[in-house]
């Protein structure tokens, strides 16, 4: 099948901008404080989300079961996901395009 550049061309920078790294940034952070505080802040959603889904310390129980909807494990990242971005940003960061 033939597909003329006009079509293909904004599919290609489409791909390629969604492939940009992103990370956090914030005025007077150096990459070293940057990189600490995003340690810290999974770290902290690490300990937070662990005792809601009733994990123990020798890790998640057994569950034979399988949910009709959603993921389990998907649905910790994501959790764990979102407490450490409030985290970055309740210190002053900023999601940015990295160049």
């Amino acid at each position: 099948m033939y597909l003329p550049m006009r079509r293909v061309l904004p599919l290609l920078l489409l791909l390629i901008a969604g492939c940009a790294p992103v990370g956090y940034a914030r005025p007077g952070a150096s990459p070293a404080q940057t990189e600490a505080d995003e340690r810290d802040c999974r770290s902290l959603a690490l300990r937070e989300i662990r005792p809601l889904l009733g994990a123990t310390p020798y890790g998640y129980p057994y569950r034979p079961y399988r949910p009709l909807l959603g993921d389990p494990l998907l649905d910790r990242m994501r959790s764990e996901s979102d407490l450490a971005d409030f985290c970055m940003r309740a210190r002053g960061y900023v999601l940015r395009r990295l160049s």
